[in-house]
């Protein structure tokens, strides 16, 4: 009786290890599931990047199109008027990357540059841009170099018909971005004669900054200025 119930209790535990039917269909509908989502993930990534593809060329058709009609004396609308879509998804953290990817830096060169008449965009389109281009302090060295982008900001810093809040804007960026562009950390020989002379402009730029600031917290010109406005004042 003891042998029997041994053997008994073996088979149960035989048939208790192997996965019921029940068990199996669960198993395979987990699988499923895993293998969907790793296809619908795919197919997201791929159709972002088609949009992403898609748009950049949007924007390049656009600007092409304004710079045409500059050339015929026509308004340029193109570009102002696809402005909006391209502020909502360059603001959009997680479509930026792909936007970089797809080597959005050389359009927005172009968007920013002067027209063939040598006028500016307009304005909205520089204030927009250059507010997108502030909250990229961290791109790589050689898609700055290749893009020229840096150089359209640095045209805009120099320009006498840029608004001052823009050249605060365009020099904040040509700061954050001077070590990548101009690869301070490497041989200084390796520069072009164009970019150390760029370089030479924005340390030059960077030290009015500095002596204005210390001008600014000086007591005694403070006083003198304040005196010579009560003056005129009166």
């Amino acid at each position: 009786m003891g042998r029997s119930d041994d053997l008994s209790g073996s088979d149960a535990e035989g048939k208790s290890s192997k996965p019921s039917d029940f068990e199996e269909m669960m198993q395979k509908k987990r699988k499923e599931r895993s293998r969907l989502r790793r296809k619908t993930g795919i197919e997201v990534i791929n159709a972002r990047d088609q949009m992403v593809g898609r748009f950049i060329h949007e924007m390049s058709e656009a600007v092409e199109a304004d710079r045409q009609a500059n050339r015929e004396g026509k308004p340029t609308t193109k570009t102002v008027a696809l402005l909006p879509e391209v502020m909502r998804h360059l603001n959009n953290a997680e479509l930026r990357s792909a936007f970089l990817d797809h080597d959005v830096l050389p359009v927005i060169t172009n968007w920013l540059a002067p027209l063939p008449s040598r006028s500016l965009p307009y304005l909205k389109i520089r204030d927009g841009l250059l507010h997108v281009l502030g909250q990229m302090p961290n791109l790589d060295r050689d898609l700055l170099k290749d893009s020229c982008v840096g150089k359209a900001v640095m045209l805009l810093y120099r320009h006498p018909q840029e608004t001052r809040a823009n050249k605060r804007r365009a020099e904040k960026i040509i700061h954050e971005w001077a070590r990548p562009i101009f690869g301070l950390k490497s041989d200084p020989k390796d520069l072009t004669r164009e970019e150390r002379e760029e370089l030479d402009h924005v340390r030059k730029s960077q030290q009015a900054i500095r002596r204005r600031s210390s001008r600014g917290n000086d007591p005694v010109r403070r006083q003198s200025i304040e005196s010579a406005q009560i003056g005129r004042a009166v």
